[in-house]
C-alpha cells in the first residue's frame, strides 16, 4: 500500500495496546468500564468457555427457565469472547477483546480514510483516532461489533479499485 502502512499499525496497536494495559496488568483487580458488560454475560460467557472442553455437558442451560441449548441466544458458543474464555481466565477476556477491537476499529478507520476516501497518512490518523473516540462514546454494546468494523471492512474490499469520486469524498467531509 504504502511505506508507512506497517509503522503506523505498529503505532495504531500501542495505542489499542495503552488503552486497555491497565487492565490487563491488574487483572481482577481492574475496574470495570462501560463498554464492559453486566454480569449476567459474564456467567453466560464462562458457560459457554465450558461448551468448547465438554460440549455434551454444556449444550443445555438449565439455569434458564427449565432449560434453554447453549446454541441459542444473545451469545453463542462461536462468539469471540466465548472462546478467549475457553482459554484465557474471564477477568482477561474483556481486556483483550477490547484490544483486539479497538487496533481493528483504530487500523480499519485508518485503511478506510487512507485508502477508499484517498486522504493523506496524517488526515487517515487523525480519523483512526477520531472513529475510535466516537467508538467509546457511542457504543453502548461490545457484543455488536458489526458497526465499529465496517469500515475495516469496506476499506478491505475496496482494495485495488479507484479511489471514490470526489463528491463522496466531499461528503464524507461534511459527514
Amino acid at each position: 500500500l504504502n511505506r508507512h502502512l506497517n509503522s503506523d499499525l505498529l503505532m495504531l496497536f500501542a495505542l489499542g495496546f495503552l488503552l486497555n494495559v491497565d487492565r490487563l496488568a491488574m487483572g481482577e483487580y481492574g475496574f470495570l468500564r462501560r463498554l464492559d458488560v453486566s454480569d449476567m454475560y459474564l456467567n453466560k460467557i464462562l458457560f459457554l468457555s465450558n461448551y468448547w472442553t465438554i460440549p455434551i455437558e454444556y449444550g443445555w442451560n438449565s439455569s434458564i427457565l427449565r432449560g434453554w441449548p447453549s446454541e441459542i441466544g444473545s451469545i453463542g458458543p462461536q462468539y469471540f469472547g466465548v472462546l478467549l474464555a475457553a482459554v484465557f481466565p474471564i477477568e482477561y477476556v474483556f481486556p483483550i477483546l477490547h484490544l483486539i477491537i479497538d487496533v481493528l476499529v483504530l487500523y480499519g478507520a485508518y485503511l478506510f480514510v487512507n485508502i477508499f476516501l484517498g486522504f493523506r497518512r496524517e488526515t487517515a490518523i487523525f480519523g483512526a483516532f477520531l472513529f475510535l473516540g466516537i467508538n467509546y462514546w457511542y457504543n453502548e454494546n461490545p457484543l455488536v461489533t458489526a458497526s465499529p468494523l465496517l469500515p475495516l471492512l469496506v476499506a478491505v474490499t475496496s482494495y485495488g479499485k479507484k479511489q471514490i469520486n470526489h463528491s463522496l469524498r466531499f461528503v464524507s467531509l461534511i459527514l
